[in-house]
């Protein structure tokens, strides 16, 4: 589906590697002034500087970046910014980013995920961001993701949205049926893990 025409809003799509060498992507959609003007690099510029702590990087209050709950090997090589209204090319912003931890990851195909929420329901204004394997010690009983990380990473969350939102940008979904933007109003993430194929070594 082509990228539709949405005043002030920028796709983020940030990626990087798994431990089994192929490519993790995570795509976000933010909107600038409430859609009222067309952000440029300057603001994209600090559009990043924010947005890049959801992986790696300086807390938000409690929070955590995710990259320190996986192995050495998974990688965020970088963040590109697509400007949905107004024609301008695509930024790239390089991030030399890697996991902490030395220890076995989950398979690369498995998937932590956070629900961005709306306030209007249906598919159309829901988001997801599957997230890059963790490491096996973040597995708990019942083999589901440990509950501080949950936590962690909805402050996290949460805090990037608070931050965005001093310098005027949000994050939330884009539809592409619609050629709408709705701002995200909360994050949610259930202990569950998914698996995304492409992923797999």
């Amino acid at each position: 589906m082509p990228l539709p025409t949405i005043p002030g809003v920028v796709r983020a799509s940030a990626r990087g590697l798994m431990p089994s060498g192929k490519q993790w992507a995570n795509v976000l959609h933010c909107r600038y002034a409430g859609g009222a003007s067309t952000p440029g690099t300057t603001e994209i510029t600090a559009l990043d500087a924010l947005l890049v702590r959801l992986w790696s990087g300086s807390v938000f209050g409690a929070g955590q970046a995710w990259l320190p709950n996986c192995n050495t090997a998974v990688t965020l090589i970088d963040i590109t910014y697509y400007v949905l209204f107004g024609g301008a090319p695509p930024l790239i912003f390089a991030h030399a980013a890697a996991g902490a931890l030395a220890t076995t990851s989950l398979p690369s195909e498995v998937a932590c995920v956070v629900t961005h929420r709306t306030g209007t329901r249906g598919r159309s204004y829901r988001g997801r961001t599957f997230l890059p394997a963790p490491v096996t010690s973040h597995v708990s009983a019942g083999g589901v993701l440990i509950a501080g990380d949950i936590t962690t990473t909805l402050a996290q969350f949460s805090g990037c949205q608070s931050a965005l939102a001093a310098i005027q940008w949000q994050i939330g979904v884009a539809s592409y049926l619609h050629s709408t933007f709705a701002d995200a109003t909360s994050f949610t993430m259930d202990n569950r893990f998914d698996v995304i194929r492409h992923r797999k070594g």
